[in-house]
């Protein structure tokens, strides 16, 4: 039983780091699809703005 409770939280903390990976590799991609070819419109949904890169 204490053994099934401290399994828990390295599975839990697991998928967030990989949750938290996937996040950051997919907003990588975003910049640097932005960069290469930027869009003619703004998209609201973005955080950054393009005009900083």
């Amino acid at each position: 039983m204490h053994m099934h409770v401290m399994h828990i939280r390295p599975v839990r903390m697991l998928m967030l780091r990989i949750f938290m990976l996937m996040t950051m590799l997919s907003l990588d991609r975003r910049i640097m699809d932005m960069r290469m070819a930027p869009p003619p419109y703004t998209n609201p949904a973005y955080p950054v703005p393009p005009g900083n890169f």
